[in-house]
């Protein structure tokens, strides 16, 4: 058996293919108690068009909350 792959590189020290699906990390527990995964799930069936309409949406909206209160401040400015 070779060092090697086939493209001539070194073998890694790990495996690339994901953990079997019982696999437990504690750390990973800990941290899936704060994420809401419906939300994540309602997403995942979206076609890849939808959320990138969701995600400028969002960006629209973002701006223009930034623009108002770019215009509050001025106006506070302003007024005193």
């Amino acid at each position: 058996m070779s060092d090697q792959n086939s493209s001539g590189e070194a073998p890694l020290p790990y495996s690339l293919d994901y953990p079997p699906p019982d696999f437990f990390d504690p750390v990973i527990e800990v941290y899936k108690k704060d994420v809401d995964r419906t939300i994540i799930r309602e997403n995942l069936k979206l076609t890849v068009e939808e959320r990138l309409r969701k995600h400028q949406n969002a960006q629209t909206f973002f701006e223009e909350l930034r623009r108002a209160g770019q215009q509050a401040r001025s106006a506070a400015v302003a007024q005193g």
